[in-house]
């Protein structure tokens, strides 16, 4: 018969187990997280999908904890990892590789291949991104902000296109074409202006839109000297 001594001793080994977390570094880190990608508790948990109070109670104290469905929610914003927005180190993952299934071509109009077609290239999957989808840039119809043989990474999302208004995004209309441009409102209801880099294209005006992304990350094509 175990006694009572052992017994309490067996409960205080398993207690010293479990990872105890500090609310006031978690905070922290959220903090440092919005700050560095610029984000506000309204505009995260609209994005989100997530009631405004729930990050707001916590950030101010008023709450002790942030459940693991409301970090799943607020990292799926940006395609992070939870554990960057806890600031823990995240876990190393073995590498994994993507397809780049599109580029995009004159006029900022982006080229999708179908799916027998073999990928353009294939490319080192970015941090937390293992299932996100890769855009190449070919050609200078997006200079200055992005190169030829850069590498945009992006997911599809089901979300309002106006809560990404000025943002740049890849993002395809109902007529199957993709671009990746910045969103502006367009001058019917449910329409988007698309906004070329380049001041050489004209916008494209009153499209409707079937799914839209923010480049969640960027990967710089690597420079080769010019011969002459």
């Amino acid at each position: 018969m175990r006694s009572h001594h052992n017994a309490k001793i067996g409960t205080l080994l398993r207690m010293a187990r479990v990872k105890a977390f500090n609310p006031e570094l978690r905070r922290r880190a959220l903090r440092e997280y919005m700050a560095a990608h610029d984000l506000t508790v309204n505009g995260w948990t609209t994005l989100a999908g997530l009631r405004e109070s729930t990050l707001r109670n916590f950030l101010n104290g008023d709450s002790q904890s942030l459940s693991d469905r409301s970090y799943e929610l607020l990292a799926s914003v940006r395609g992070d990892p939870v554990s960057l927005l806890r600031g823990e180190k995240p876990e190393r993952l073995a590498h994994v590789e993507i397809p780049v299934r599109s580029y995009v071509g004159a006029g900022d109009e982006v080229v999708s291949l179908t799916d027998d077609e073999e990928p353009i290239d294939w490319t080192a999957a970015m941090p937390g991104l293992e299932d996100a989808e890769a855009t190449q840039v070919r050609g200078l119809s997006m200079m200055p902000l992005y190169r030829d043989g850069d590498l945009l990474f992006h997911k599809r999302m089901n979300i309002d296109p106006m809560l990404l208004r000025d943002e740049v995004c890849v993002m395809q209309t109902k007529g199957r074409k993709r671009y990746v441009k910045m969103i502006q409102p367009g001058t019917k209801r449910g329409t988007f202006r698309l906004v070329s880099f380049n001041p050489l294209f004209p916008p494209i005006e009153d499209q409707v839109l079937s799914w839209i992304s923010p480049i969640l990350a960027m990967r710089r094509a690597r420079w080769i000297p010019r011969r002459h």
